[in-house]
């Protein structure tokens, strides 16, 4: 049976004010409303609690009838499509005059990116076209995240049915030990359990404890803690590349074991000594080489995979190999890094070793 009403009001709250004005009347626990549609055959009875939860049901004027056949996915002929293209107007007009849009799906959610807004100027982010409810917030220093909001089933983190909003927080080994410990707060999901926790955002943690713990996970990713001077200015020293590599076109692991230093197409302001880390996409999905570079700006005219112009190549020296469970996508995610489609300079962002 389709929910039509939750899929259409799904991350919005009511605005009581506009309701009424748009013809909803006071009712017991909430507000109602008749609309007749499809020029008087049918009529939705629509019921929104003082809590926010929408109901609605249509039925036929005649008959008098509930008229459920527009809830069950395989009656798609046109008559039944037509009434409930009909009615999912009169709900999306509704909710375009009288909603509002929310960011995440849960109240404490949104309360807590309004807060992180406020405390330190940061807005949420949404990286994933096919994951459109996962919002990040990133330390605008580290760049790195501080916080994940993902919208799943509670029975990935815990017991019970539906879905729900959680955030995924750094936290330091103490802090941990203790959150733990307390309801509503579990081992991250889908990140590494060993600095993550995940939190249900369902009232569950109060806000000033959730408060707290994204306070101490701002501080955790900002990058100042455990730095030491540098003798020499940053400017001057090495910086780090993190650049894709694809076995389908190049065996990097094959270059290397026939050669100490390979070629490789120069796109980007990389300078000798510099440090790159060599990710390999699918099927291994990891960062496995460490590299230096030992020569850069070498002229050259051919074209490079995707038939791109390359003009210069740099030569790189492998330093260090890595096994694929190290460095695995996963742990780039944690960083803040979720795609690797080109060179990018990551000094700063990622602590490899």
């Amino acid at each position: 049976m389709i929910d039509i009403e939750s899929k259409t009001f799904h991350r919005h709250h009511p605005d009581f004010g506009k309701l009424l004005s748009f013809g909803f009347v006071k009712g017991e626990g909430g507000l109602a409303l008749r609309r007749e549609f499809m020029d008087g055959d049918f009529y939705a009875l629509l019921h929104i609690s003082n809590e926010g939860k929408i109901e609605g049901k249509v039925f036929e004027t005649f008959s008098g009838e509930e008229y459920r056949n527009i809830r069950i996915e395989t009656m798609d002929g046109a008559f039944v499509s037509e009434v409930r293209e009909k009615y999912c107007e009169l709900l999306e007009e509704i909710r375009e005059k009288c909603f509002d849009e929310d960011v995440f799906t849960e109240p404490q959610a949104n309360r807590l990116a309004a807060w992180i807004q406020k405390t330190y100027g940061i807005k949420v982010e949404f990286p994933w076209e096919k994951l459109e409810e996962y919002g990040v917030f990133r330390h605008p220093e580290s760049d790195k995240w501080f916080g994940i909001v993902m919208y799943l089933p509670r029975k990935k983190v815990t017991e019970g049915e539906g879905n729900t909003d959680i955030i995924n927080s750094k936290l330091s080994p103490e802090t941990m030990k203790k959150a733990l410990e307390m309801d509503g707060i579990f081992p991250a999901y889908h990140m590494n359990k060993k600095y993550w926790v995940s939190i249900l955002l369902d009232e569950t943690v109060s806000d000033e404890t959730l408060y707290s713990l994204l306070s101490e996970s701002y501080r955790l990713v900002s990058g100042r803690e455990g730095r030491v001077a540098k003798a020499v200015p940053a400017e001057e020293g090495p910086e780090i590349w993190l650049i894709p590599a694809n076995y389908y076109y190049f065996d990097v692991g094959a270059a290397f074991r026939a050669w100490p230093e390979i070629s490789w197409h120069q796109r980007t302001h990389v300078k000798k000594g510099d440090l790159v880390y060599i990710y390999i996409s699918k099927p291994v999905a990891a960062v496995c080489y460490k590299c230096m570079v030992t020569e850069t700006d070498i002229p050259c005219d051919r074209e490079g995979h995707g038939k791109q112009k390359v003009t210069k190549e740099m030569k790189i020296r492998l330093l260090q190999t890595f096994n694929p469970a190290k460095y695995p996508k996963s742990w780039l995610i944690e960083q803040g890094i979720v795609n690797v489609r080109s060179a990018m300079k990551v000094t700063g962002r990622v602590e490899f070793e």
